[in-house]
């Protein structure tokens, strides 16, 4: 019987080596994994106050139409990221987890860049909307209507929902080839070839084209876009503040103009979380393509840690909003504070404009 060589020193110090680095990046990951979950589930409780407090005010301006809409995406993308958080968190994942393939979650993460590139649409078309409105306020309103403002997010969603299912189709073109491949061309003699047919290829330029269309060019467009609105947008309402603060001592003027500021800055103050919030992810996006095409690629530890970095920081994109509108929106902090102290408001009658115009118009009378 032969004897198995007993491993030597400078094995074993190898193998506890190794075991010690992949019981540190898992540590690691656990953490990442735990802030992703809380960080998401935030965003899931604040974005249902936000839907349900733009539906109570109701859709008569264009910039309740798009954070409504705004709110709705980043609930979308929240519920994949949990899911995907909790699925690979090893303290937190349940076997019936791993009986799911996993094509399954790499759907996930797709349809959760698909709903995040759809926000970045949305919140461009918020960014120029209000670019416009300081730019020809007599004419924005013939331009920039809610059926307009509408149509534009439901393309920019239904863009998106062509992308997916181009990459899905893809997907299922290229998985059905690699199995009959696999079928055909082993031999008895254990040898086998590869062939790429003709319906594979086509498979994956479709899914290389559907995945520059869904994530990669709306990233970097939408990321311009909004950039350059928003560097507009605070140059154009700073000079307007001060030419109005000259030019004009009427009171309706100046209440008008307050309201108008309340919103320009919720407008920016989204805008400025995006732009903070999406730069790593671009930038890390740039140095993977960048690494991909030279011979010098990332380090493995450091490429997973920093790709964990870049979906926590923009996990913050998608739960912080709510904190924007109840610090600028008065009337979004007012329904806010109605919906969570109802101590304090329940015994509060409140009437109506409508109730209380008629009852001072009957008293004049």
């Amino acid at each position: 019987m032969e004897r198995v060589p007993a491993a030597n020193s400078s094995t074993i110090n190898a193998l506890i080596d190794a075991k010690a680095y992949y019981d540190a990046l898992l540590y690691l990951l656990n953490i990442c994994f735990s802030l992703g979950i809380t960080i998401y589930g935030f965003s899931l409780l604040a974005n249902s106050v936000v839907i349900y407090i733009f539906f109570k005010e109701g859709f008569k301006s264009t910039s309740n139409i798009s954070f409504f809409a705004l709110g709705i995406t980043d609930i979308l993308v929240s519920i994949c990221w949990l899911f995907f958080n909790v699925r690979w968190h090893t303290q937190l994942a349940r076997p019936y987890f791993d009986q799911l393939n996993l094509h399954i979650w790499k759907y996930v993460v797709i349809c959760a860049d698909a709903m995040s590139s759809v926000g970045s649409w949305i919140t461009a078309v918020i960014t120029w909307e209000r670019l416009c409105c300081i730019a020809f306020p007599l004419k924005v309103k013939r331009i920039f209507t809610r059926k307009l403002i509408a149509r534009l997010i439901v393309g920019g969603f239904v863009y998106e929902v062509v992308a997916l299912v181009l990459y899905f189709v893809a997907d299922y073109i290229i998985d059905k080839e690699n199995s009959r491949q696999r079928a055909a061309v082993y031999y008895a003699d254990g040898s086998y070839r590869l062939n790429y047919t003709a319906a594979a290829t086509f498979g994956s330029n479709l899914r290389l084209f559907a995945r520059l269309s869904l994530t990669y060019i709306p990233n970097y467009a939408l990321y311009a876009a909004i950039v350059i609105g928003t560097v507009i947008l605070v140059a154009v309402f700073l000079r307007s503040v001060q030419v109005k603060q000259q030019l004009t001592a009427n009171k309706d003027s100046q209440k008008m103009s307050t309201k108008e500021k309340k919103l320009i800055k919720s407008v920016i103050g989204v805008c400025l979380i995006y732009i903070v919030t999406c730069t790593p992810r671009n930038v890390y996006q740039t140095m993977l393509s960048l690494s991909a095409s030279s011979t010098n690629s990332l380090p493995t530890r450091f490429a997973i840690m920093l790709q964990r970095y870049v979906e926590i920081v923009l996990s913050f994109n998608h739960a912080v909003n709510i904190l924007v509108y109840l610090m600028v929106n008065s009337s979004f902090r007012e329904r806010f504070m109605k919906l969570f102290c109802f101590c304090y408001y329940g015994k509060r009658v409140v009437v109506d404009p409508p109730a209380e115009n008629a009852k001072e118009n009957k008293g004049t009378r």
